[in-house]
């Protein structure tokens, strides 16, 4: 039997419902930026108190972050890029940008099909819903792609503080945490691990790479 967990109907509404959008991998460098500059726009009006209709949930849900296209639109080198890195600044600030151009590297969030296709496996493996633990969440898509039939309650973390945000506001039912996952330390026992790490050799005081992100959940 599935371990039980104490999820209310409508935090699983919301979190089917958020998802009910095309993927947005296609989209062309242009559109993510524009979809990128909606969904900041729409987590600041949120943190700022007004409510989130289905409508501006689902438009966070297009939020892709930078990677790939950073130096096309954040480049402050090219005048072309004025007004975006001004709209930045004025939403995020000065501390949000420099957030934002510290995770260009590993911005690459997951395609709806590979998630799914993570479910499938974890579920062949014998996982029917329990604790589960996402150690660099992005905005979510591992939340919103679970199965209803999968009572999960999920416990996440994200290093950039404006995905975290979009997810939390996305997903308000589960715990995110705006920190490295090297930084995270568990009160709980997790049922499962499923994440799409970042991959990448960074030398600096720890190493970001696949070893780490699998074997840390075991210890």
């Amino acid at each position: 039997d599935a371990p039980k967990t104490n999820i209310p109907d409508e935090a699983w509404r919301r979190r089917n419902l958020a998802l009910n959008v095309d993927d947005p991998v296609n989209l062309t460098p242009l559109e993510r930026l524009r979809t990128n500059l909606l969904a900041i726009t729409r987590i600041k009006d949120h943190q700022s108190g007004n409510s989130l209709t289905n409508k501006q949930r689902q438009e966070l849900t297009r939020y892709t972050g930078w990677g790939g296209i950073a130096n096309k639109f954040l480049d402050p080198r090219d005048d072309k890029n004025k007004q975006t890195l001004a709209t930045l600044e004025e939403t995020l600030g000065k501390s949000g940008v420099n957030a934002v151009r510290a995770g260009v590297k590993n911005a690459h969030y997951t395609a709806y099909d590979v998630v799914e296709f993570g479910w499938n496996i974890l579920t062949k493996l014998g996982f029917r819903g329990g604790q589960a633990l996402e150690p660099c969440c992005g905005i979510g898509n591992m939340i919103g792609l679970a199965s209803k039939e999968m009572p999960i309650a999920f416990t996440c973390c994200e290093l950039d503080p404006t995905s975290a945000e979009i997810a939390r506001a996305i997903y308000p039912d589960v715990q995110v945490n705006c920190i490295g996952f090297e930084h995270f330390h568990a009160e709980d026992y997790f049922d499962a691990c499923f994440t799409n790490v970042p991959f990448g050799d960074y030398p600096p005081k720890l190493r970001f790479q696949d070893p780490y992100f699998s074997l840390k959940p075991l210890i």
